[in-house]
């Protein structure tokens, strides 16, 4: 059967070492103002913790989306996904800034854990502008061999929610297995109206995924205005986040 209808989720070998939540914090302070500036950081960090990135570019002169591919033993692949990308007033720290450096801190917890899987890390870009980033790669690559997509937008605003009308029903209830052995928090926040996210185009083509963010009553407002700054996030929820994912990306890595 097609992507995850038939699969099995199991537990094998070490779990990934998770970065310290220091590395986390001094990742999230590299936010700044230019989307030049934020693709080029994303993509030092990457290459950095030893990652060949591909920038993969539009027709117009924007900045490309960063692609870092981690070579696993199978062609089968997991998308890890997150836009770069800030637009009104404010530094972009809540969204999405945080979000997208949480995505070098990944390769580094699992480029020693050999996965099977092919893992693409990605910092969409030019989100703000309608999705055109992640429009762009879906256009460009081959859907049947994705079994997952996890997407995080808003990350360390709040603990972590998930969109699930807009995610797969067994990725979130695997989710919040895992959140409930590492007693960590994951509500369930379908904002529908209210938003978009990087992983609805994949969402509606038929691939597994997982929309993760971070809106809550109190922090509606402070996307795309002044107040979204380094006072949006709190460093506990963001490295939660980071730690739940990890450990999601392995067990869709071994599941057979």
């Amino acid at each position: 059967m097609r992507r995850l209808a038939a699969l099995v989720f199991v537990t094998f070998g070490a779990l990934a070492q998770p970065v310290p939540r220091g590395t986390i914090e001094s990742r999230l302070q590299m936010a700044t103002r230019d989307n030049d500036a934020r693709h080029a950081i994303l993509v030092q960090l990457f290459r950095g913790s030893g990652c060949d990135v591909t920038e993969q570019a539009f027709a117009r002169a924007k900045p490309p989306n960063v692609i870092c591919t981690m070579p696993g033993t199978s062609a089968r692949r997991i998308l890890v996904t997150a836009h770069f990308d800030r637009t009104g007033p404010g530094l972009g720290v809540g969204d999405n800034w945080a979000s997208a450096s949480l995505l070098p801190s990944f390769y580094d917890a699992l480029r020693a854990t050999n996965p099977r899987h092919t893992i693409v890390f990605i910092g969409f870009s030019e989100e703000e502008e309608g999705l055109v980033g992640a429009r762009h790669y879906l256009r460009s690559t081959n859907l049947d061999d994705i079994d997952a997509m996890i997407n995080i937008d808003g990350a360390g605003m709040a603990a972590t929610r998930v969109w699930g009308t807009k995610s797969n029903r067994k990725l979130v209830r695997r989710l919040r297995e895992l959140a409930k052995e590492m007693n960590l928090e994951v509500v369930d926040s379908s904002l529908d109206g209210s938003g978009i996210m990087d992983s609805f185009p994949f969402h509606e083509r038929g691939v597994p995924v997982l929309s993760i963010h971070g809106l809550a009553p109190g922090n509606y407002g402070i996307p795309h205005s002044r107040h979204d700054d380094f006072h949006a996030v709190d460093v506990r929820h963001l490295d939660d986040t980071y730690r739940l994912v990890l450990r999601m990306i392995q067990e869709l890595d071994s599941g057979s």
